[in-house]
């Protein structure tokens, strides 16, 4: 699967997907937001280039599909299991 196609899948289920560089740690900042029930959840991870290494691909795109896959198992499992909203995020 590439990289578009998952966005476009994510973002069908209410997902919001935004990344960064941040050059002081070497790493990919991840932060992965769900809208549920009006309301929004949220999900970050930094992904340095060490794990990048645990895959047995060297691909940057394989590697950033699993992570982002995972991190939305992850967010739709917490939802379930234990809904706690975002703070102040009420609005339509």
């Amino acid at each position: 699967m590439t990289i578009e196609r998952l966005l476009k899948e994510l973002g069908e289920r209410h997902f919001e997907v935004l990344w960064r560089y941040e050059v002081l740690t070497n790493s990919i900042v991840i932060q992965m937001d769900k809208r549920y029930c009006h309301q929004w959840y949220r999900l970050a991870r930094k992904v340095t280039l060490d794990d990048f290494h645990h895959f047995i691909t060297d691909q940057f795109e394989d590697t950033m599909v699993r992570f982002l896959k995972e991190m939305a198992q992850e967010l739709e499992y917490q939802i379930k299991v234990a809904p706690e909203p975002m703070k102040g995020e009420d609005n339509d």
